[in-house]
């Protein structure tokens, strides 16, 4: 793959790293905010700021991977797959939390319609990467 065919996988996998971190850090860092955004009660017992502690490091675990990836796409396909059913996964976990009522279906729309665009790119950055 020439460097210009990488350039969108490069830039994809960056901006989603990007995000991951910031999504990481403040699930450590302000559990509260994800409560409120998700429209919960916001209180965060130690049990539950346990819970976000871990979701932070994994979130902050595939950023790491996505910026491995970003700096050579073509021979990080894996990663990029692994990134991508990460995605559908959160997808299929958010919908099963709307439809059962445990998540308010207006964060919860919004909630998937983001996962979609990150698993749509990460799709494009995938399928580019395995050209050669």
């Amino acid at each position: 793959m020439t460097p210009e065919n990488q350039s969108f996988p490069r830039s994809a996998l960056i901006a989603f790293a990007v995000y991951l971190v910031v999504c990481g850090v403040s699930a450590i860092c302000f559990p509260v905010t994800w409560l409120w955004s998700a429209g919960l009660s916001t209180s965060v017992s130690p049990e539950l700021g346990l819970v976000f502690g871990v979701l932070g490091a994994y979130l902050l675990a595939l950023a790491a991977g996505s910026w491995i990836a970003s700096r050579h796409p073509s021979e990080n396909q894996g990663i990029i797959l692994v990134l991508l059913v990460s995605q559908v996964l959160d997808f299929l976990s958010t919908l099963k939390a709307v439809f059962d009522g445990a998540l308010p279906r207006l964060p919860g729309t919004a909630f998937l319609v983001v996962t979609v665009i990150w698993s749509t790119l990460l799709c494009i950055a995938w399928r580019q990467t395995r050209r050669l």
